[in-house]
């Protein structure tokens, strides 16, 4: 597969129609007064971030999805038909489910949506829908680790189950920062857009690039101090985006290593709850996740997101190397 002039002019058109829709956008959802909620029982510091407009996660869908859409189109690159769904339903389902839960945090004027055990229920539900579609694609129902294969025949439909409610809400817990989430999610969408590349995987490396015109374009609006979140819509979808790239790359394991970040932001929360319980109220973090614990600690927002940035690029680079060796 050739990375075309033709493609990469595409792919330039597209960063600057999202920049240019986020601009467009912005004033909207500030008039109809779309802004995020913060939690009193956060750090302090949040709250100047009240009423910032949240939801961007629509736009980097609608951008992210009309660019993969236009360059499949001219690099003609749309033989696998069934991967294509099975990306579109992760991306869509999982975006339709965030955006529910933003409308009702706007609606009710607190920070609580979709009740959590709900909110689950869906999640499982969608992952079962996109079982059904991976049984079409003609994959094993195997995992990969390195020359070995595990096979899990029926099982592999709740390993799906259990990977997408694991990365969706990982990617969620994480979007806490200014650009934390955002430049996480580009880093771990470049390592596996290079994993398809090699691959030859034509539709699943139009995806990752077209998502990643998106997300450049979100953070020039989302660094410190952030004009816009992208709200669950946007880490719902992007965090299931990720998840089917993995699946459909069958590189399911090295979501863990690549999306490292998000996997030490998922534990700080569960090491804390637990600890919180066996010691009868004692914290073993000041506040989870982790990157709060930092705030707390009076790291700035640029040193966390710095930190976890450069941990994350490590955590993809030596995952894309195992990716193109396995």
């Amino acid at each position: 597969m050739v990375l075309t002039i033709n493609i990469k002019a595409i792919w330039l058109i597209g960063f600057i129609l999202t920049v240019i829709g986020f601009k467009a956008t912005l004033p909207i959802l500030r008039k109809i007064k779309c802004g995020q909620f913060i939690r009193l029982e956060g750090p302090k510091s949040h709250q100047g971030k009240k009423g910032t407009p949240t939801m961007g996660g629509i736009v980097m869908i609608a951008m992210g999805l009309s660019l993969w859409f236009f360059m499949m189109g001219k690099s003609h690159k749309t033989n696998q038909s069934t991967n294509i769904w099975f990306l579109l339903i992760a991306l869509l389902g999982y975006g339709l489910l965030g955006f529910i839960d933003d409308l009702l945090i706007i609606i009710k004027k607190n920070n609580m949506g979709i009740k959590p055990k709900v909110k689950l229920f869906a999640q499982g539900m969608i992952a079962v829908v996109l079982f059904g579609v991976y049984l079409k694609t003609g994959l094993k129902t195997s995992i990969n680790f390195f020359n070995l294969e595990i096979s899990l025949g029926f099982f592999y439909g709740v390993f799906l189950m259990l990977l997408f409610c694991y990365v969706v809400n990982a990617v969620n817990i994480t979007d806490g920062l200014d650009g934390l989430a955002g430049g996480l999610l580009l880093i771990a969408y470049g390592a596996f857009t290079i994993i398809a590349y090699q691959q030859n995987q034509g539709e699943i490396f139009c995806f990752g690039l077209a998502q990643m015109a998106s997300l450049i374009a979100f953070l020039l609006f989302n660094f410190n101090p952030a004009q816009v979140f992208m709200g669950d819509t946007g880490s719902l979808a992007y965090g299931a985006g990720l998840g089917a790239m993995a699946v459909l790359l069958k590189t399911e394991l090295l979501l863990f290593l690549i999306g490292g970040v998000f996997l030490g932001e998922i534990l700080s929360v569960m090491i804390q709850v637990c600890y919180f319980k066996q010691t009868k109220g004692k914290r073993l973090f000041l506040m989870s996740p982790f990157h709060h614990h930092l705030e707390l600690k009076g790291w700035s927002e640029w040193q966390i997101d710095l930190l976890l940035w450069s941990i994350g690029l490590v955590l993809g680079v030596i995952g894309l190397i195992l990716g193109v060796c396995m």
